[in-house]
């Protein structure tokens, strides 16, 4: 599978955003709206459930028992047991309890939930810019490839060319020393009959 480039994560961070923005508007508002409701109706409920929790227990407590002449008695119930460890509306007061202060922090969350979709946005963008910068530098490198080739090949010819002429260079060197030597053994060469004919008149 081959890597996603720049411009894909860039489209990938973009489509998140509608799910950030819904997310946003479940949590913040649909949420907390139905919580509160649930809220404003849970004394209707706690209440109804003493009742049904009452009744329940009571019903559990019956034992009818009939009498046998010939033995034990027939003793039966209604078939219902119930005994919960905690009554039907403590627990509901307990949930009642547990959902004090949950709306409004639901509500809190909505500046982090826009932040996170603003910092989307910014890296969405940012991606964008990075690509195209990439592109560009990309760009630069690959009209800079025949400049480079070029000077490559002209300093392999300059190496080229001092090699072979190395010794061109040598003999002009050589060359040079002599005839420097030559020029000053002519000037002491020029001097000597003017040193004897004053040697002459001693």
């Amino acid at each position: 599978m081959p890597p996603w480039s720049l411009a894909e994560a860039s489209t990938s961070v973009a489509d998140t955003r509608p799910l950030v923005e819904e997310s946003s508007q479940v949590i913040t508002e649909d949420l907390p709206l139905a919580l509160e409701g649930m809220q404003d109706s849970m004394p209707t409920l706690i209440e109804t459930a003493s009742a049904v929790d009452s009744t329940l227990r009571l019903l559990s407590a019956v034992n009818l028992s009939i009498p046998n002449p010939l033995g034990e008695n027939f003793s039966f119930g209604l078939g219902i047991d119930y005994a919960p460890d905690v009554p039907l509306d403590q627990a509901l007061e307990s949930l009642n309890t547990n959902l004090e202060g949950v709306p409004e922090d639901l509500r809190g969350l909505e500046d982090n939930l826009e932040t996170a979709d603003a910092n989307l946005r910014v890296l969405s963008e940012d991606l964008i810019d990075l690509e195209n910068d990439l592109g560009r530098v990309n760009q630069q490198v690959q009209d800079l490839n025949p400049r480079v080739e070029t000077l490559a090949e002209n300093t392999q010819n300059i190496q080229t060319t001092l090699e072979d002429n190395q010794d061109n260079y040598k003999r002009a060197l050589y060359m040079t020393q002599a005839l420097y030597y030559l020029f000053w053994a002519l000037i002491l060469l020029g001097h000597i009959p003017s040193v004897h004919k004053a040697w002459g008149k001693h």
